[in-house]
């Protein structure tokens, strides 16, 4: 026999399912299974993806507001149904059904939105949308958000009194005092510090200055800010600095603990302040101090780029960027408006016992 022919001779090969060449693996591992996208699942890596990021990194206090949201949205669309399936007509049915809630506009706003981010957020390696949407704001149907129309109450110089007169301690209206004429945040007022360190916000007596570095959230301090312009340094116009130097001195505030504090040297509790407020004042809350301050500081005709950087919003044009005004100008400035209300004197502690 030939080799031509031998070849000829051997039986034709046939492939079986237990010819799987090791290179390839076992059958079982060949390809992972695909992942789930279910609302349930996907707003679970939304927010954890919010949560680890490097990239524009969420406040607490955010992400806490979105995770409140995303239980509400669950009960209404359901955990287990699918993204792929969510559209135009479905978002539509979302906002019929959450009328059961008598939210706002604004607030069926935040949670459509939050839908939507949830949507986007399921995406390929490449960061491509796995479920792109083209949403038709006539098919949705909810209702318009009108800027004019929403509640944004705004102290006067009026309630601004009525808040220092009827405070029940000196810490408290202090509190007051501080909030209406400094435009901080509330979380940045738990977190000042007397002449903390430079990861602290701290406020300087010497310089009358408050460097805000972080606020709280839920009693702790979170180490950051809640946006880039919120890192910045606020002048105290100095009838409200020497309230505060007096205050610290007869409270005995050392050098690193909070300026405001509870009896066990803790943080205030928001909510504690917010109640006392109301109490106070029908509609008073923490932020409508904060427009105070910026109406008042506009009523003043200062400026527009001392006012933002005060109150930590962020520059509106390229032209802000470009411009600086020294400290001298700011103190000079922040001194001329002053508080925009009657502070009164430090009471004794006779009085406040």
């Amino acid at each position: 026999m030939t080799a031509t022919s031998a070849l000829l001779e051997l039986s034709k090969y046939a492939a079986t399912d237990d010819d799987v060449p090791e290179i390839f693996g076992t059958p079982s591992s060949a390809t992972p299974p695909s992942p789930v996208y279910n609302f349930e699942l996907q707003a679970g890596r939304w927010l954890e993806g919010l949560r680890t990021r490097d990239c524009d990194p969420v406040a607490p206090s955010t992400l806490a507001t979105f995770a409140s949201r995303v239980k509400t949205i669950l009960s209404v669309v359901g955990p287990q149904t699918s993204l792929e399936d969510f559209k135009n007509a479905r978002m539509a049915q979302f906002a019929q059904d959450a009328k059961r809630f008598e939210w706002a506009p604004s607030t069926l706003a935040d949670h459509i939105l939050v839908i939507k981010l949830i949507i986007s957020s399921a995406t390929d390696p490449e960061g491509e949308e796995i479920f792109p949407r083209k949403w038709n704001r006539r098919v949705i149907n909810a209702p318009r958000v009108e800027r004019d129309k929403q509640h944004t109450p705004c102290l006067t110089r009026d309630e601004v009194e009525t808040l220092l007169r009827k405070a029940k301690t000196e810490q408290e209206r202090l509190i007051y005092a501080f909030l209406c004429g400094s435009g901080l945040r509330v979380s940045e007022v738990q977190a000042v510090r007397v002449s903390g360190n430079e990861e602290q916000t701290s406020w300087n007596p010497r310089t009358a200055v408050v460097s805000v570095r972080n606020g709280c959230f839920r009693g702790k301090e979170t180490g950051r800010v809640k946006t880039t312009a919120g890192r910045r340094n606020v002048v105290l116009c100095s009838e409200l600095n020497q309230a505060l130097v007096a205050f610290a001195s007869k409270e005995k505030r050392e050098n690193g603990s909070f300026l405001f504090q509870s009896k066990n040297g803790l943080p205030l509790k928001q909510s504690t302040l917010r109640y006392r407020m109301a109490q106070h004042v029908p509609d008073a809350a923490p932020h409508a101090a904060r427009r105070f301050r910026i109406s008042w500081l506009r009523k003043c005709r200062v400026l527009e780029e001392i006012i933002r950087r005060s109150v930590g919003h962020a520059d509106e044009s390229i032209t802000d960027i470009y411009s600086f005004q020294d400290e001298t100008t700011v103190r000079a400035a922040i001194e001329a408006a002053g508080l925009g209300f009657h502070l009164g004197r430090v009471r004794s502690a006779t009085e406040t016992a």
